[in-house]
């Protein structure tokens, strides 16, 4: 089962806050799980091994900046699809190499968007194509470079979605985000549809709608000040 959440608005804190606990709090830790969300304040993420101070500079003093649970670069959240997915542990893509999962999720992705006549595709992986793999780099600014099974534009290979990946215990979390100006004339309700329909495709598993989970209050408030935390944020 696919449960598929209502959408919901927070701060950069109280999202990742949520997401966390997502993966590692839900009731029923053996269905997946998907949601839309939406930003309360102008907002930065960046990922787990990233550099805060450096980051910082790069980031309008006026936005909050906050540490992901998951990997990647830095991604703005000024006008952005932000979604989150969870496979739980023991499901076939939970334990396929991080690159599979992160195809086939953006694969869905990408059919979601072309069901609606807006072009897109995945960037290749060299060794696929008989090639050499390309040399490791430290992420940087999302949508700027994309990395390999990025959704891209196929004209002039703009990246339109990126995503970073948290696994334990718990199952495999997907935070990922669209940048909407690099996707002009989207219906953005339609795609929401059509992403969970090659989701459930994916998964082998029906969507069905669930509520918002409620989590304890003592967990919640210390799950959020972690993510506001200085020790977190500024973490080596």
């Amino acid at each position: 089962m696919l449960h598929v959440l209502p959408h919901a608005s927070k701060s950069a804190a109280g999202n990742m806050a949520f997401d966390l606990l997502l993966l590692e709090n839900y009731a029923d830790e053996s269905v997946a799980r998907f949601r839309h969300y939406s930003w309360n304040e102008p907002a930065f993420t960046f990922g787990l091994s990233q550099d805060f101070a450096a980051t910082r500079a790069t980031i309008p003093a006026e936005c909050a900046l906050v540490r992901r649970p998951t990997g990647g670069g830095v991604v703005s959240h000024l006008d952005d699809w932000t979604y989150a997915l969870v496979i739980p542990f023991g499901h076939a893509l939970c334990e396929a190499k991080a690159t599979d999962s992160y195809k086939a999720v953006h694969g869905a992705l990408v059919a979601a968007f072309v069901a609606q006549g807006v072009p897109a595709a995945l960037v290749p992986c060299p060794a696929e194509c008989g090639g050499e793999k390309p040399a490791a780099h430290k992420p940087g600014v999302c949508f700027v470079i994309p990395e390999i099974f990025d959704a891209v534009r196929p004209g002039d290979g703009k990246k339109i979605a990126g995503a970073a990946q948290k696994r334990n215990r718990h199952g495999l979390l997907m935070q990922g985000s669209i940048w909407k100006p690099h996707v002009p004339g989207t219906d953005w309700a339609r795609f929401e549809k059509d992403f969970i329909a090659e989701l459930e495709k994916i998964l082998a598993m029906p969507a069905t709608p669930a509520p918002l989970p409620v989590f304890e209050k003592k967990l919640w408030d210390e799950t959020v000040s972690k993510f506001q935390s200085e020790a977190w944020n500024r973490r080596a």
